[in-house]
């Protein structure tokens, strides 16, 4: 099966922002694998971050804001085609929760949600799928605890490498989605 890399609204967004965070975490390898870690304990959230990975500091700013406001249960959280690898976990009885921002789902919605096991939040922005996900979670027994918000006056990837938060309205946004993941994730 052939997959694009990218959807039509990824490659419609134009090029990451340079945003100069200074992480509060550390980097790890792991199998050949640069890793973020913020915190410590027996729960986390996982993160599979946009197409840009940990070179703009967007994504790694979210992580932080999360476990500052209390975000540790173990769940997964993924942003553009981070959300493709997302929703494919929550299929897994090991997470709790799972989170989709701004997500591809290479016109897969509705087959990848039909297995997923545990509640979700959806947060695309404008050209971004949810209904047909929402139309399938809308069945499950844990309906009621998901999640979905549309920011169709943002761009794909302003909560991660495309974010300019420097610009109030996407501060606002993107600020906005952190706070329904951290209510999400501490609820679930």
């Amino acid at each position: 099966e052939n997959l694009e890399m990218a959807s039509t609204a990824c490659c419609a967004a134009g090029v990451p922002v340079i945003n100069e965070y200074n992480e509060l975490g550390k980097f790890e390898t792991i199998n050949d694998m640069d890793c973020y870690f913020v915190g410590t304990g027996d729960k986390a959230v996982v993160v599979a971050y946009d197409i840009f990975g940990f070179n703009f500091k967007q994504v790694l700013q979210v992580m932080d804001l999360l476990k500052s406001r209390g975000a540790t249960k173990f769940g997964a959280l993924g942003f553009c085609w981070g959300g493709f690898i997302t929703i494919q976990l929550a299929a897994s009885e090991r997470f709790s929760a799972a989170g989709c921002v701004h997500a591809a789902f290479f016109s897969q919605d509705k087959e990848l949600a039909e297995n997923v096991m545990c509640p979700l939040i959806v947060l695309p922005a404008e050209g971004d799928p949810m209904e047909s996900v929402k139309e399938v979670l809308d069945t499950k027994p844990f309906a009621s605890k998901c999640v979905y918000k549309r920011f169709d006056d943002q761009i794909h990837g302003f909560v991660a490498a495309r974010g300019d938060w420097t610009k109030p309205e996407v501060a606002a946004a993107a600020g906005e989605a952190i706070g329904l993941l951290a209510n999400f994730f501490n609820a679930n």
